[in-house]
């Protein structure tokens, strides 16, 4: 089971190794400037120690003092301290710079995979859930590489390093050395892991569930103030927060479990180079400014050692966050389109024989047989759940038919290319897509990428559905507001209306745009479909029982 655990963590992150391998010029460089920085750092401490000991014994004989070279260790001071911190600067430009660009990448790659699902799939989805995928799951990647990675390669190279040194001088303390680094180069990562997997989870559950409550929070502000529940959402939302705070509680717990363990080792490996060396000393096999040396260098050990130890939990927040951006990117593929140059010109619909339902055990659709004439105008009636919009988004094909066929100008629908269909179809759902921007901007959402129309177009498209007088005093620039705030419910619809006049589709689907008119505005409104919609095929959704000369009736 844990062997699983494992393969499924890295699995997890194998498409993240993927990417970062494609950077390894400027992965590999931050790494050599980080091990640079840390050879730096601790040599200063190794040679001001050796420095520090050696001028103290040399000022007990005046003859030593008079021998004794100042200007070498002093400049190797200057120049070791010069080169960490120049080390460390560049290493975090070159590090941020990789992972910024690799995070950019990954964010390009979720969107255009968003894309691709269907939209059935994309319903399922939480708004909230998918922005927290979006921005703090991608963001916690940055550690994989930062926090994660490097502080272990860092270790592995040093460890090489000194190990190399040592085999100089003694090849059996060097054995020894690199045994007890072999030691904690896999016990530390691996505890850290396994310490904080659970914890990290527990975190990531509760931030989603909190941001999740604080989005709903937000987006149903209004039904709050009118039915006076803010004070109980508040309480609602505050149990999540505790419960954030709790899991939050616990790493830090941790982590200060783990800081102590790493202080307790620490000071053993001080005390062993104290009490191993001074025999040594005593033997005169080496001097007392080496040994200072020595003992100040293994007490620099903690920067060297401190990452490494934080590093199983980096990590661990890192699978933790890859494995719920693979969720989206495993959502099935939206719909296959071929390769197909045919085009929808009259607009003739024909359901042959349909089979569909949602669920496997439910049948909205069976054996449906329909003929809809180019240019006709039908309203769908039937009682709720009867399948209505589902006809539509069998047209826009949002959906495949289980069994059976729907033609368009008696081609199978599945042969038109994704193109085709789009710009054959206008869709007008029952909820307005209303986005936070201009009047143009939200008019001209209809048309395709890079299309462009003159203003008395949109002002003309404006007038035929009544909203003209949007634009009196501040023109199309109008802002509208997220969500179309500052528009009615019938403004919406209308808004949505005067988008379709935009577009050159030969069929026209309507989900419901009266729901949010009163009796003679819908009839108004359907009228003036008929007429501003003549030379197009439109079927459009209702549940009232209204008698339109112009249109025939299809109940499901």
């Amino acid at each position: 089971m844990k062997h699983s655990t494992k393969w499924v963590s890295y699995h997890a992150i194998k498409p993240y190794l993927t990417l970062w391998r494609q950077h390894w010029q400027g992965m590999g460089l931050g790494v050599l400037l980080g091990v640079i920085t840390l050879i730096a750092s601790i040599g200063l401490l190794i040679v001001s120690g050796w420095f520090l000991t050696a001028t103290a014994l040399a000022g007990f004989s005046a003859l030593m003092i008079k021998n004794f070279n100042f200007y070498t260790p002093a400049a190797s001071v200057r120049f070791l301290a010069v080169a960490r911190t120049a080390g460390r600067y560049f290493e975090r430009i070159v590090t941020h710079q990789v992972t910024l660009t690799i995070l950019t990448q990954i964010r390009i790659k979720i969107w255009q995979r968003l894309q691709g699902i269907a939209t059935y799939q994309l319903r399922t989805l939480r708004k909230g859930d998918v922005l927290n995928r979006l921005l703090t799951d991608i963001d916690t990647l940055d550690q994989l590489y930062l926090r994660g990675l490097t502080p272990v390669a860092h270790y592995l190279i040093l460890s090489c390093i000194a190990v190399l040194v040592l085999a100089w001088w003694s090849w059996t303390i060097a054995l020894v050395l690199l045994l007890g680094l072999g030691a904690v180069g896999i016990s530390l990562p691996w505890l850290g892991y396994q310490l904080f997997y659970s914890s990290r989870k527990l975190e990531q559950q509760a931030v989603v569930a909190y941001r999740e409550q604080v989005f709903e929070l937000l987006s149903t502000q209004t039904e709050l103030t009118v039915a006076q529940a803010w004070k109980r959402k508040y309480q609602h939302l505050a149990e999540f927060e505790a419960s954030l705070y709790q899991a939050q509680i616990r790493i830090v717990q941790r982590q200060g479990v783990l800081q102590a363990l790493m202080i307790v080792l620490h000071g053993l490996v001080v005390i062993a180079a104290i009490t191993g060396l001074a025999n040594f000393v005593l033997t005169e096999q080496i001097t007392g400014p080496i040994y200072a040396a020595i003992v100040i260098g293994s007490m620099a050990l903690m920067e060297w050692l401190l990452p490494l130890m934080q590093s199983g939990g980096h990590i661990a927040a890192s699978v933790l966050a890859a494995k719920r951006i693979n969720e989206l990117e495993d959502k099935s593929l939206a719909l296959s389109y071929p390769d197909n140059t045919a085009v929808v010109k009259k607009g003739e619909i024909e359901f042959c024989n349909v089979e569909f339902g949602y669920h496997k055990d439910a049948c909205l659709l069976d054996d449906f047989c329909l003929f809809i004439e180019a240019k006709g105008k039908y309203l769908i009636r039937g009682e709720s759940g009867r399948g209505k919009t589902t006809l539509l988004n069998l047209i826009a094909r949002i959906y495949d038919a289980h069994s059976g066929k729907v033609l368009l100008d008696g081609l199978d629908i599945k042969d038109y290319s994704e193109a085709s269909l789009c710009q054959a179809i206008t869709y007008i759902e029952q909820q307005a897509q209303i986005f936070s921007a201009s009047l143009k901007d939200n008019l001209t959402l209809a048309l395709a990428d890079g299309g462009q129309v003159e203003d008395e177009i949109l002002w003309q498209a404006l007038k035929q559905v009544g909203l003209s007088y949007l634009a009196d005093e501040n023109g199309l620039s109008l802002w509208i507001g997220e969500g179309g705030r500052a528009l009615s419910g019938g403004e919406k619809q209308r808004l949505s209306l005067a988008r379709a006049l935009l577009r050159d589709s030969p069929i026209v689907l309507l989900d419901e745009p009266t729901e949010s008119f009163d009796s003679e505005t819908e009839q108004h409104i359907l009228n003036l479909i008929a007429e501003i919609f003549s030379e197009k095929t439109v079927l459009l959704v209702t549940h009232r029982e209204l008698e339109l000369s112009d249109y025939s009736v299809v109940r499901v």
